[in-house]
């Protein structure tokens, strides 16, 4: 990642402005950045969740909106496709990405359409940065089957995982383990709202069966892991995008009848939601935060990828003179 001065970008008729005041590093990011992702294209801008402030609005934007400190869903769908009419605006075909098709919020400053923004009010930057990747957590709730009651499992206490343990919980889920190799990060899930936290060679692991389990990690063995130790008729999701292949475990689901349930980002009724429940302030994070400067991204995505015991989630802080 390198430091670069480029031109101050400028509003299109329908976009608006905005200074950015906090920028988090998503997982997805992480494999572009080490090579293992073609997704994002060098010399790309990355950076797509987002807080700031609206600072100049195209000819067709409301001016009202100048001045309001906002959080942005970076998702943009076209609305008119077959997917978008049917709900399903994460999976339209042409939608865009902050930090993936067009330049996103490692910067000083972005332009966005203006009906992708939602006033922050009184949450905070931090809180602002947490809406985009709590919404993909809010998306995987609505997609399980019966989760009120139930014991679900989650694979992978990174950002991702974290979120999806507070939203379950909230959700109704009656008990909830995580299953993370770091121990920084399962004490991080029991924060979050888990009952226990196992590393993944743990021996009580031997035979255990959940209701439901939920892939956060996305690699090989996670997804036949969340296969393993699903029980019959149960639902495993799978959300982490790691491994762009893998060899599953399909003999076995299919003896147990599980339901193998894909999960692709959100929608905007999933984001509103996210944002919601921090306003209630239902979902615990702020424990696995952490903040640097964004001059400092390189090594930001370098203790990300290498130290992950250090640091889960890190919210780069760009400049402002």
């Amino acid at each position: 990642m390198a430091v670069e001065r480029r031109p101050y970008p400028q509003p299109e008729p329908e976009q608006a402005l905005i200074k950015v005041t906090a920028a988090g590093i998503c997982g997805s990011e992480l494999a572009s950045f080490t090579g293992h992702s073609t997704r994002r294209a060098p010399g790309r801008v990355f950076g797509h969740e987002l807080a700031g402030e609206v600072v100049a609005v195209g000819s067709a934007a409301p001016e009202e909106l100048i001045g309001q400190r906002v959080t942005i869903n970076p998702l943009h769908s076209c609305g008119h496709c077959r997917q978008c009419l049917a709900g399903r605006s994460n999976a339209c075909p042409n939608r865009t990405l902050l930090g993936m098709q067009v330049d996103g919020g490692f910067a000083e400053l972005v332009t966005v359409p203006y009906t992708d923004l939602r006033a922050l009010h009184s949450l905070d930057d931090l809180a602002g940065a947490m809406v985009e990747p709590l919404a993909n957590a809010v998306h995987v709730a609505r997609l399980l089957p019966g989760t009120l009651g139930a014991h679900v499992a989650v694979l992978g206490a990174g950002a991702i995982g974290l979120s999806v343990i507070a939203v379950l919980r909230v959700a109704g889920v009656a008990r909830i383990t995580a299953i993370d190799p770091v121990s920084v990060r399962r004490d991080e899930a029991l924060g979050s709202g888990a009952h226990t936290a196992l590393a993944p060679d743990d021996p009580s692991l031997e035979g255990l069966l959940f209701d439901h389990v939920v892939d956060a990690a996305g690699t090989s063995a996670s997804r036949n892991a969340a296969i393993e130790h699903c029980d019959a008729g149960g639902c495993v999701v799978l959300l982490g995008l790691h491994s762009a292949t893998s060899e599953l475990s399909v003999n076995a689901a299919v003896a147990k009848e599980l339901a193998l349930q894909c999960s692709f980002a959100y929608t905007q009724e999933d984001f509103d939601a996210a944002l919601e429940l921090l306003r209630a302030d239902a979902i615990p994070y702020r424990h696995w935060i952490t903040e640097r400067p964004l001059q400092d991204g390189q090594a930001a995505f370098q203790t990300l990828v290498e130290r992950p015991e250090e640091a889960t989630k890190i919210v780069l802080r760009p400049p402002h003179r």
